[in-house]
């Protein structure tokens, strides 16, 4: 069979029809993770058939296939057209897809297009983004985001690369408008290796200088790169001690996409003719909002400490991007920024002029007597869930009667209390309330706080004076080092910019869907829901399957009202279809929302209508509010509520059995003696029952009041009767209250 198989593979497709992947999207943004396309074109002259190919993807370190789509009947695409894949969930798709199914796609996926099975099936092309290493063409380091997508640049070339551009998805009734049967020509020749093309990681916008050529080749370079949003930040001329290796050039991107750094070049002020030959040759990639530091080794260009200088950024073709002219006196360690105006170096104190060569500061150079201001360390957070760099933070106290400034003082961490020039110096715009905090974020580019050991950071004056210094050992994950009540340093939440007594809130979310055995190709799921009325920023939260944790990262958020879907490939562990508990843990390791689903039923989802009761229901609503139809629910289900919050209860349901009703009694004292009076009522009448019969029938007559022996037996049971329905009727009633007091 699998040589009939390939007999009848229709061979042209693969010669003169290599369906291309020329557009995927993976999220319409927070609450819209179903809003999943993938584009795929036709590029050549005849039409392509989908039959017998289909469409898979795989997690960022997948190994194994999960199908999205498969074609089993003939599917044809026609010549420079489009065909339009989407998650069967969308909502916010301008154009209408050509096919869907419920598969999705998200941050640190890869797409295939095969022909045969799983796993196994010849690759036509395939795509991947951001951290994924599984096997398919990685095209960008970072992941589109809301409404963005990877777009193939050159329809018609094999080894074009992507570009992250406002989504524009097409479907089967649009043809290219470039597009000519005439002139174009096959993207490969090969049946054998139809992909062979490699595209560049990390590069997006290829644009090319028109006069750069490689070497050996009359073609330009593609991996080249121009961003006029990669900016000079900062600047060091003068490094206190010796100048040579130790001067350095800050850059900045503001730009919305990671750019190439490969060729670019700084260089000291022009003569006229572009960078010189000591020119310093940057490399490697700058991501999105990155601080980056370049270190100008011995033998490069230096800048000047007085008269004046300029730093000149040039692009790979040595066309300039951006010039920094400065004419201030450059001091030991003197940091330039641009300020009101102009580069120049921070304030300085004219009491302490200890400059380097004996410079004296000009106009431009800003003079500041102010007696530094005995500010204090109130909290130190060093060890962030995840990655450190850029998250550490600390919050300083000012003791003063009146807001005052940071600027010019300086942090750094070590066990020496002498000022070095590894210090940071603290720049402009960091004012701190009178007898209140400032937090202060320590950029990449400053020091890094240890998480092991023993640490010591410490507060410098502009005068490089010591005013203060905390201390600590083996900083736990997300605790910060913070005062008590009683002025003494202790671990505990982080309360950023708050009092250290205020402790944060829990986020207020909740499990709001669980989707444990999906029929067909649906996928399983977990839902999560939010009631704050604000965005929730997941970062470091917890969702715990057993003893398997997902954590949450700094783009995990849920809108206010929203929804956030986890699919199968990104839950921790599988759910079991025997039932389990699910729970939501802060990132401090509190409890959020815990629920317990008993056996599964295929093709349904246990959910909830208020956050407390849980029932099984078809009605699948993945990013949706839940539905709810009367008298559709199925199931009856008792709630045993654990109190984890002040604002929220974290629910275990459970089904109704006789052992719950009657542990319900025992544990109602008042209802059980209620209950208990009324038995003994009960036991009254039956027991003026049996009196009664065996009465004489004049004696009957006269204690009942009726001609016939058996009337008080009768009389009897007709009050024993709605007797023993009221104990019924009290049962029912206090389980009722009691699941909805639940």
């Amino acid at each position: 069979m699998f040589f009939v198989f390939f007999l009848f593979l229709p061979i042209f497709v693969l010669a003169e029809s290599p369906i291309i992947i020329s557009q995927v999207q993976i999220t319409g943004g927070t609450g819209k993770t179903a809003e999943d396309f993938i584009e795929l074109f036709n590029p050549t002259g005849t039409e392509a058939n989908l039959n017998g190919f289909r469409l898979v993807k795989r997690t960022a370190s997948g190994t194994v296939d999960t199908l999205l789509k498969s074609w089993t009947t003939d599917t044809f695409i026609p010549p420079g057209s489009f065909y339009l894949w989407a998650n069967s969930g969308f909502t916010g798709i301008s154009k209408a897809p050509d096919t869907t199914t419920s598969g999705t796609i998200s941050d640190n996926n890869g797409i295939a297009l095969r022909i045969g099975p799983n796993d196994t099936g010849l690759i036509i092309n395939s795509v991947s983004w951001g951290t994924a290493n599984n096997s398919f063409t990685n095209v960008s380091v970072i992941n589109p985001e809301a409404n963005m997508a990877l777009v193939k640049q050159d329809l018609y070339q094999a080894n074009s690369g992507f570009s992250i551009l406002p989504s524009s998805p097409k479907n089967s009734s649009e043809t290219d408008s470039s597009y000519s049967a005439s002139s174009t020509p096959p993207q490969t020749t090969s049946t054998t290796t139809p992909e062979t093309a490699t595209t560049t990681t990390g590069s997006l916008a290829t644009t090319t200088p028109d006069n750069l050529q490689s070497e050996n080749s009359s073609t330009t370079l593609d991996y080249l790169e121009k961003s006029s949003y990669v900016k000079i930040y900062r600047f060091l001329p003068n490094p206190a001690g010796e100048d040579g290796g130790n001067e350095w050039v800050e850059l900045q991107n503001l730009d919305e996409k990671a750019v190439l750094l490969d060729g670019w070049l700084i260089d000291d002020k022009d003569i006229g003719s572009g960078p010189g030959t000591d020119a310093f040759i940057m490399s490697g990639t700058i991501s999105v909002g990155e601080t980056k530091k370049f270190i100008l080794p011995t033998g490069s260009f230096a800048l000047n400490n007085s008269g004046g200088d300029e730093v000149n950024l040039y692009f790979s073709d040595e066309s300039l991007s951006q010039k920094a002219v400065y004419s201030a006196v450059a001091y030991d360690d003197g940091v330039f920024e641009f300020r009101e105006g102009q580069w120049q170096p921070p304030a300085q104190n004219v009491s302490n002029n200890n400059s380097s060569g004996g410079s004296s500061y000009n106009a431009a150079t800003n003079i500041n007597n102010t007696p530094a201001v005995p500010f204090k360390f109130n909290e130190i957070f060093s060890n962030p869930p995840g990655e450190d760099a850029g998250k550490e933070w600390v919050e300083i106290y000012n003791p003063e009667n009146a807001t005052t400034s940071l600027e010019g003082y300086f942090l750094a961490d070590g066990e020496s209390d002498n000022w070095t020039s590894s210090a940071w110096l603290i720049p402009k715009g960091n004012n701190v309330p009178a007898k209140g905090l400032l937090v202060i974020m320590l950029p990449k580019n400053a020091f890094a706080l240890n998480n092991s050991g023993i640490e010591k950071i410490k507060l410098f004056s502009p005068q490089k004076q010591l005013i203060d210094s905390a201390s600590f050992k083996d900083a736990p994950e997300n605790r910060s080092w913070a005062l008590n009540a009683d002025g003494v340093f202790e671990w505990g939440i982080p309360t950023f910019g708050k009092s250290n007594s205020n402790e944060p809130e829990k986020p207020k979310i909740f499990i709001s869907e669980i989707f444990p055995q999906p029929q067909g190709d649906e996928e399983e799921f977990i839902e999560i829901g939010s009631f704050s009325t604000t965005t929730v920023n997941l970062e470091g939260v917890v969702l715990q399957i057993g003893s398997r944790n997902k954590i949450f990262g700094a783009k995990d958020v849920i809108g206010a009202g929203g929804y956030l879907v986890i699919y199968e490939d990104d839950l921790p562990a599988r759910l079991s279809n025997s039932g389990q508990t699910l729970k939501i843990l802060d990132s401090f390791g509190r409890m959020v929302s815990e629920v317990s689903y008993g056996k599964a039923q295929a093709g349904m989802v246990f959910t909830t209508e208020d956050q407390e009761n849980y029932f099984w229901t078809p009605n699948i609503t993945p990013g949706k509010e839940n539905i709810f139809i009367s008298g559709e629910v199925l199931g009856v289900a008792t709630l045993e509520t654990k109190q984890t919050s002040t604002k929220k209860p974290t629910v275990v349901a459970k089904s109704v059995s006789s052992t719950d009703v009657k542990k319900l009694l025992d544990d109602n004292l008042e209802l059980k003696n209620r209950l208990l009076a009324l038995q003994e009522s009960v036991d009254a009448l039956s027991q003026k029952s049996v009196q009664a019969e065996s009465l004489s029938e004049e004696t009957a007559i006269e204690a009942v009041n009726e001609p016939d022996s058996n009337s008080g037996k009768k009389d009897s049971i007709y009050i024993v009767i709605p007797a023993l329905l009221g104990l019924v009727a009290i049962v029912v009633y206090y389980v009722k209250s009691t699941k909805s007091n639940h």
